[in-house]
């Protein structure tokens, strides 16, 4: 399984958004399935982004729910299936290929170091390297799209994350308003639209999904509860914003499955393998990249399939560049520092993790970052009032 980008992919339904809110991307083609929409003609465009509600998870355990319903196409994630690769592709239109967001963490030659891209700090925590001089866009150095439309944007997101160094980058330009509650979270886009009869592109994004599956796990009655209490206001939302001339688009940035504790594979436990790795891992605990000491790289490759073949597959990272797992065309010149010279993907549920010096275990339920059905596949909701 791998992204597509050419024509049922987050990044060909943001060339459609894009191309409606007045900035065309050529990067990677539009999505047919939105033709049908003309979404251009809508006074107000609201494009909702509920974070880890996969494809899978609506048409299983939200099976006859409003969302369920009203889903007209199935899309895939970027890779990895994460939330730092996916936002900045909803942000700029262009896939990792192009962006070189490339997961949760990642090594930054030019800083020499591990870095948690979406806070902007350090693997283990600390201040933001903001704090330190170290500007984001000398990091993500590509054009984001909101400053470049021709409506009046606004972004809805949580309160303690809305004036983020990762928000002001991806969103400059736009009004911006937080939040504590998903009541508020959806009163936000009901007033935003209703304040005006200007033509608006509104970005709301729900990260609690996403945190009920990582806490609770995917299949727990907590995560499908919240399922429903996000089903039900977004009904009383479509119904309130009839006759108001708005389009209203919902996806997520990946799904999740449920791995357990069995399922860790701690590599600390394998000090052969690690006794090649030449930087901690990055990316993810299902995609995990590999930078290898000189001259170790076929005792790396010998050591992984005899000792990890049962969890992992093992991969060049050169090789996925060339399959286009990260996107086609044009290459960032950081993308192959960030994805180091072998990428390790987690077969069934099995994540791939280490440990740097004051840094937890793992304790996640719900994963993603690999290609599974249940983490590479998300809804395309439609409603137009």
């Amino acid at each position: 399984m791998k992204p597509d980008y050419s024509n049922a992919g987050l990044v060909n339904l943001m060339a459609s958004i894009y191309n409606a809110v007045g900035y065309p991307i050529d990067s990677y083609p539009s999505l047919g399935v939105m033709d049908e929409y003309q979404i251009g003609k809508s006074r107000n465009i609201v494009f909702m982004l509920m974070d880890g509600l996969g494809y899978e998870y609506v048409k299983q355990q939200g099976a006859n729910s409003y969302i369920e319903k009203n889903t007209c196409a199935r899309l895939s994630s970027v890779f990895p299936t994460t939330t730092s690769s996916a936002l900045t592709t909803l942000a700029s239109g262009l896939a990792p290929q192009q962006h070189a967001v490339t997961g949760w963490f990642m090594y930054l030659k030019e800083l020499g170091m591990v870095s948690a891209i979406l806070p902007f700090r350090a693997r283990i925590g600390g201040e933001t390297l903001s704090t330190c001089g170290v500007l984001l866009d000398d990091v993500i150095d590509i054009a984001m799209a909101m400053p470049r439309i021709t409506r009046k944007s606004t972004v809805v997101s949580q309160r303690n994350i809305v004036d983020s160094d990762y928000s002001l980058l991806a969103h400059q330009g736009a009004e911006k308003k937080g939040y504590t509650s998903l009541s508020e979270y959806f009163r936000h886009i009901y007033q935003t639209v209703m304040a005006s009869d200007e033509a608006k592109y509104i970005y709301a994004y729900w990260p609690s999904f996403d945190e009920h599956c990582h806490v609770y796990g995917v299949d727990n009655p907590r995560t499908k509860t919240h399922f429903a209490q996000i089903d039900q206001q977004l009904e009383q939302l479509v119904s309130s914003l009839q006759g108001s001339d708005t389009t209203i688009v919902l996806t997520a940035d990946h799904g999740l499955l449920d791995t357990n504790i069995e399922s860790v594979i701690n590599l600390d436990k394998y000090p052969n393998i690690m006794e090649c790795l030449s930087l901690p891992l990055s990316g993810e605990p299902r995609t995990a990249y590999c930078n290898i000491r000189m001259n170790m790289a076929q005792q790396f490759e010998n050591r992984v399939l005899d000792q990890l073949s049962n969890y992992c597959d093992l991969h060049r990272s050169a090789d996925l560049i060339a399959e286009n797992y990260f996107g086609f065309g044009e290459v960032h010149p950081q993308l192959n520092n960030r994805i180091g010279d072998y990428v390790l993907l987690a077969k069934n549920n099995y994540v791939i993790k280490d440990r740097v010096l004051g840094e937890g275990d793992f304790s996640q339920i719900g994963v993603h970052g690999g290609l599974s059905d249940q983490e590479l596949y998300v809804p395309l909701v439609v409603f137009q009032t």
